[in-house]
């Protein structure tokens, strides 16, 4: 059986995407973008959810994260206040530790040249 790597890669992400979400009150999160229909608000809040990780995961400066948040926001015409912004990702640090190290584990396993299935396997085992 052979597996594309590109697909195997989305696949890690989307587990630590899905772990995350079990965290906190994903939908009513969700609901926050509810201007951009049913599918368009899934998306938004998945991607702001996968830049806070990943933002998290590179120790990024909350300031900074915030400021790219909003202005990945403002380019879709949604505004969300700088401060809200920066509530979310204080509250969420803690609850979402354990994804952010996962996907700091993955980064680092994925840049030292893993293979990819070996590091959804063990994406798999950590947030389990």
């Amino acid at each position: 059986m052979s597996y594309n790597m590109g697909n195997t890669k989305d696949l890690i992400w989307s587990v630590i995407i899905e772990s995350a979400k079990t965290r906190f009150d994903y939908s009513a999160f969700e609901k926050e973008f509810k201007v951009f229909g049913k599918k368009g608000a899934k998306n938004f809040a998945e991607n702001f959810l996968i830049m806070a990780l990943s933002g998290f995961a590179s120790k990024e400066a909350k300031d900074i994260m915030t400021l790219k948040l909003f202005n990945e926001m403002l380019l879709t015409g949604y505004i969300w206040e700088k401060a809200e912004i920066q509530k979310f990702l204080t509250e969420k640090e803690k609850l979402l530790s354990l994804e952010i190290y996962v996907t700091q584990l993955a980064n680092s396993l994925l840049d030292d040249g893993s293979q990819p299935l070996s590091v959804l396997n063990s994406v798999h085992q950590l947030l389990k």
